[in-house]
């Protein structure tokens, strides 16, 4: 494995496996239940939606299922983070048709539904990462450590990230201010080990393990989220996951 910089980032295009969330099997797949009585239910206890609201929520998500099926996928690639330290080049997606179904309901004053699909399309970025830790496992035979997200640490800044992003494969890129297009996109590096006890099983929230040794409250419990995965959170993640957590 090389040691990773804007050289070796560059040559990823060739070297990323890119798979799209419809062909992953069928035990870690999200494309199968996103529009599910049991995902609806799970939306509604977590985000606090009455059950007043499950219809339009499955009117939503099934308006979202077709370009999610199409374009949700992700991209990894191996390297090595600092020269020895086992990591992947992650890139996830849900796709650009998310962003362009979120617009319409914008222009149409369609407000509640706009946010709707900002929670679905959220609760799914969030059921990426053990799908992800899954696929790295698979491919590398180690588990995921914990999760470094480009600009989170000074010799990681966020200019790397036009880099891993166009090494992904996938139509992921960023602007100027480095926001990522589509804007339900996600880049980080997954940090691997061979440790069984230094398993990450995804993001902190809703995780039950209290053992974790990247938890970082006294009760066992993270007392910030975006102190893990190294990244502030925009006011719509905020409002989902409520201020204890960021």
């Amino acid at each position: 494995m090389e040691e990773l910089s804007a050289r070796s980032l560059q040559k990823f295009v060739n070297n990323a496996t890119v798979e799209y969330f419809k062909d992953i099997p069928q035990t870690c797949r999200l494309t199968d239940n996103c529009t599910s009585v049991a995902f609806i239910e799970e939306l509604c206890r977590k985000y606090h939606y009455p059950d007043a609201e499950k219809a339009a929520l499955r009117e939503v998500a099934l308006n979202m299922k077709k370009s999610i099926l199409s374009e949700a996928a992700l991209s990894y690639a191996m390297t090595n983070l600092d020269g020895n330290i086992p990591a992947a080049c992650v890139v996830i997606t849900l796709g650009e048709g998310i962003d362009r179904i979120q617009e319409e309901y914008m222009a149409a004053f369609m407000l509640s539904e706009c946010y709707m699909a900002e929670v679905i399309a959220g609760e799914l970025l969030l059921r990426s990462y053990p799908v992800c830790n899954e696929r790295l496992g698979r491919l590398s035979g180690m588990k995921v450590a914990r999760y470094l997200f480009p600009g989170s640490t000074p010799r990681h800044d966020v200019s790397e990230l036009p880099d891993m992003l166009a090494g992904s494969g996938l139509r992921v890129k960023c602007n100027e201010a480095f926001c990522i297009l589509p804007m339900k996109s996600v880049a980080f590096y997954a940090i691997l080990t061979a440790d069984e006890n230094t398993v990450c099983e995804g993001i902190c929230v809703g995780c039950g393990r209290t053992d974790c040794p990247n938890r970082v409250g006294e009760d066992g419990r993270l007392d910030r989220v975006s102190d893990f995965v190294g990244a502030a959170f925009n006011y719509g993640y905020a409002r989902i996951f409520g201020r204890k957590y960021i």
